[in-house]
């Protein structure tokens, strides 16, 4: 199983390394936000690529969507405001095309996303967690003081990097 796991990392990190060296050494430094758009609009194989890509988003929306009206729907009722399912799926599918309408650039999209969702996963949803688990436990030792302080610590360098993206992003 580790085998297996580490090769397809670093199968995947290969793969990636090697399509941004191939779209910086084609386009320089000129590139466009969506590396597609470098691309001559009668290229097949850009054609192709967008494709897929619209493929891609049109089969990963429902299932994106249906856990987020979800959880919007469960928020909402534990606030005592009751939606109907229809009524919040008409309100997201139309902030969403509002948005999409707006922004003309993926990158920006992108930026966005990980700066925000993936910089929460990963340092400060689970920091928070960890520190509100080690608070719970009301331990007093010197031990758990350190987890703690390094916790928040942690949770403040990942709020610090949401910031840092979100103007690297605008």
């Amino acid at each position: 199983f580790n085998i297996l796991t580490a090769g397809g990392f670093l199968l995947s990190a290969v793969l990636s390394a090697v399509v941004m060296v191939s779209g910086f050494l084609t386009f320089g430094g000129a590139a466009d936000g969506y590396i597609l758009n470098n691309y001559a609009t009668t290229d097949k194989l850009a054609q192709l690529a967008r494709l897929a890509i619209g493929g891609s988003i049109v089969t990963t929306y429902p299932l994106l969507h249906q856990g987020l009206r979800d959880t919007v729907q469960e928020a909402l009722a534990q606030n005592g405001v009751t939606a109907s399912r229809q009524s919040i799926t008409f309100t997201m599918v139309l902030s969403i095309m509002l948005v999409g309408m707006k922004l003309t650039n993926l990158g920006v999209v992108a930026a966005v996303s990980g700066a925000l969702v993936s910089t929460s996963l990963v340092y400060v949803l689970p920091s928070i967690m960890f520190g509100q688990m080690l608070a719970a436990r009301k331990d007093k030792s010197s031990v758990a003081k350190l987890e703690l302080l390094g916790s928040r610590l942690i949770t403040i360098l990942g709020v610090f990097m949401v910031a840092v993206g979100m103007k690297a992003a605008f």
